[in-house]
């Protein structure tokens, strides 16, 4: 388990955070059967995570799950591996829990067809925080 995951089940404790955690998956195996079975609405993805790819998240977004990746603040590397996959909304790790929810409301508006009402603040620049861009993400 990586620091920052660690960091956020503390912080959000037994349920008493802006979202709660139905399940931590291992891989990425894993993650796409627990969103097929309809058990999670959203994802949080480590940047590093193994097999990691664009079908993947296709199969995650096609089981109605939004997706959030999660970097080392600042790394460039791990912004262009999300993008490359399709991954459109971003934190950067140890982000506190209220601020991940506000970025998770808009992944989920976007995967429900709708438009989030106001950006997030404190993740303003498009690639650092809030939504990747690249030839037709920006808004």
């Amino acid at each position: 388990m990586r620091a920052w995951e660690a960091a956020l089940l503390a912080e959000l404790g037994a349920g008493a955070g802006p979202f709660t955690v139905s399940r931590r998956c291992v891989d990425v195996v894993e993650l796409v059967a627990v969103a097929s079975s309809g058990q999670a609405r959203a994802a949080l993805v480590d940047a590093q995570l193994r097999r990691l790819d664009p079908d993947v998240i296709d199969r995650l977004r096609a089981a109605g799950v939004a997706v959030i990746g999660v970097t080392e603040p600042g790394s460039e590397t791990e912004l262009e591996r999300l993008a490359s996959c399709g991954i459109e909304f971003s934190v950067p790790a140890g982000a506190a829990a209220n601020a991940i929810r506000t970025v998770l409301d808009a992944a989920l508006a976007e995967l429900a067809g709708t438009d989030p009402a106001p950006r997030p603040t404190g993740f303003r620049r498009p690639g650092a925080g809030y939504r990747l861009g690249g030839p037709g993400r920006d808004r």
